[in-house]
């Protein structure tokens, strides 16, 4: 379900003389950029555990951090940090893995930036592998697109109730997701939405699919509610 990348494009194909192959300076450092707010989001230290009810099956899902890491890159323009890690679903077998395919910022005469969280879900069951942006940072509400996975922020919920738990600080994103979403009693699902909440502290508390089964096409809505977790940052 998971980690954060930055995304970027060629920097002399799109006439940014500031990436690494292209004039260099002149240049205006842009200042450090720790992952502040993100962190609260996404850090969790290996071991953490969340435990996920289907509402449509009753069925759970335990996921495990394996592994949360923090890397610290320094650019002449810029000092930033990404956040990596590997999720992996104990029932049904999927891994959730962070994707980048490159640790960069470019060069911005504004000094503007984006924190993507961009991350491959695998199966078992399912030999295609999803790539999908589930979170991003600065938090609007303007169309995010990775690939074929666009992403949108949907807002911001002081709290929300989640099988009679209270949750607080609640970032929501809607994911046109990539590939299915294994659900071990209806077999996989195709391509549709995903909508993550994000509770800060705690992680995912809620992921509301909405796709087709894969077999015969009918329509499936369900959530992933959180049931129960033990996290540590």
């Amino acid at each position: 379900i998971p980690l954060i990348i930055v995304l970027v494009q060629s920097c002399c194909r799109d006439k940014n003389p500031y990436k690494d192959g292209c004039q260099k300076e002149p240049f205006t450092y842009m200042g450090d950029y720790p992952l502040g707010e993100i962190r609260d989001y996404l850090y969790f230290q290996p071991g953490s555990m969340w435990v996920y009810e289907c509402d449509s099956t009753l069925e759970l899902d335990t996921q495990i951090m394996q592994s949360c890491n923090i890397e610290a890159f320094q650019k002449p323009y810029i000092t930033y940090e990404l956040l990596t890690f590997t999720k992996k679903s104990i029932n049904e077998g999927s891994t959730y893995k962070v994707y980048y395919p490159t640790k960069d910022i470019p060069y911005n005469e504004e000094r503007n930036h984006l924190f993507s969280t961009v991350i491959t879900r695998s199966n078992p069951i399912d030999p295609q592998v999803s790539t999908d942006c589930i979170f991003f940072h600065p938090f609007d509400d303007s169309k995010f697109g990775f690939g074929s996975s666009p992403t949108y922020y949907r807002g911001y919920l002081d709290s929300l109730t989640v099988l009679g738990t209270q949750y607080n600080d609640i970032r929501i994103f809607e994911v046109q997701h990539s590939a299915g979403f294994a659900e071990p009693n209806l077999g996989t699902t195709q391509t549709g939405q995903a909508t993550y909440y994000w509770a800060k502290n705690v992680g995912i508390i809620r992921l509301h699919v909405w796709t087709a089964k894969r077999s015969t096409q009918e329509t499936l809505k369900y959530n992933w509610n959180l049931k129960e977790y033990n996290v540590s940052q």
